[in-house]
C-alpha cells in the first residue's frame, strides 16, 4: 500500500469529515487514472490522424506570416522584424 494512499485518505477525514478507507482511495485514483489515460490516448489518436497541415496549423486568433526561413548559423536567431522597423 503506498503511502501516499493513506495520507489522501487522512486528508479526506481532516478536511472534509468523510470516512474513506485507504484501498477504496487507492482504487477510485487507478480507476480515474485509467479512464484519464484513455481519454488522452482517444485525443491523441484523433490528432494523429489528421493531415499534417491541418496538425500544424495557426492557432485561431493568431495570423501567420507569409513568408518563414529557417537557417542554421550556428545557433544565434535573427528577428527580420527588427529591420523592418517593426
Amino acid at each position: 500500500m503506498c503511502g501516499s494512499f493513506a495520507s489522501a485518505s487522512e486528508a479526506l477525514w481532516e478536511l472534509a469529515e468523510v470516512a474513506v478507507p485507504t484501498k477504496q482511495v487507492e482504487r477510485r485514483t487507478q480507476g480515474i487514472g485509467t479512464e484519464r489515460c484513455g481519454e488522452r490516448d482517444a485525443q491523441a489518436a484523433v490528432y494523429l490522424a489528421l493531415p499534417l497541415v491541418e496538425q500544424k496549423g495557426v492557432p485561431e486568433g493568431v495570423i501567420a506570416p507569409s513568408v518563414a526561413v529557417v537557417e542554421m548559423d550556428g545557433g544565434t536567431v535573427a528577428d527580420f522584424r527588427s529591420f523592418e522597423g517593426e
